[in-house]
């Protein structure tokens, strides 16, 4: 859900992007104007572009990132002496 929250607005920060650039891109009043012209010609597949690439991308970047976590906190956990439940 994260990601596909967050593509809408890279599709628009795109979009607003090759907008500054002269004689080039979408022309569009406001970020609102924007997502209606948006799925108005493309439909709301339009607000997506590109995802499937991004999740390409994002899904073994984030599995080596959460690997490399638990593997340095396991590590860190086997440091620490155990504990006795018979201590009060």
């Amino acid at each position: 859900m994260h990601v596909t929250n967050i593509r809408i607005s890279d599709v628009l920060r795109r979009r607003f992007q090759i907008n500054t650039m002269s004689g080039m891109g979408y022309q569009y009043k406001g970020i609102f104007d924007a997502v209606r012209v948006i799925t108005a010609q493309e439909g709301i597949r339009g607000l997506y572009k590109g995802i499937s690439p991004n999740l390409l991308k994002v899904a073994p970047s984030m599995a080596s990132s959460w690997l490399s976590f638990e593997m340095t906190r396991d590590y860190f956990l086997s440091l620490r002496p155990e504990e006795d439940d018979d201590e009060i």
